[in-house]
């Protein structure tokens, strides 16, 4: 697909889910060349964590939005950016929920779309 401006874009989705006390981490790859912008996001465990847990979204090396998962059952989080978030230009973009304690099963969705420079 192409932009406006004739900019050639892919969007994608990118789904991890753990049924162990692990990490579940979500990647969109870093791409030569290429720009992924977030535009949102979703978590969902299986029960109420252990403990609480603050879930991240990175652009490379950098948290660019924070949720805390509170040690309560809570329904899934759903969250879509009225303007997306832009990463570096062959940067990774990631969510990442810690384990959240015995065999809860946790999941992390991140949306977004890339740009091919």
């Amino acid at each position: 697909m192409a932009d406006t401006a004739g900019r050639n874009f892919t969007q994608w989705s990118e789904v991890a889910t753990q049924n162990t006390n692990v990490a579940a981490t979500a990647t969109k790859a870093a791409v030569s060349g290429q720009i992924h912008f977030i535009t949102g996001y979703s978590v969902s465990a299986g029960a109420a964590p252990a403990a609480a847990v603050s879930v991240t979204i990175t652009n490379g090396a950098t948290t660019v939005e924070r949720v805390e998962l509170p040690a309560a059952a809570f329904a899934p989080i759903a969250v879509n950016f009225s303007a997306p978030i832009r990463c570096d230009e062959n940067v990774a973009a990631a969510i990442t929920c810690p384990a959240v304690g015995g065999v809860t099963r946790s999941t992390v969705v991140l949306r977004g779309f890339t740009i091919f420079a």
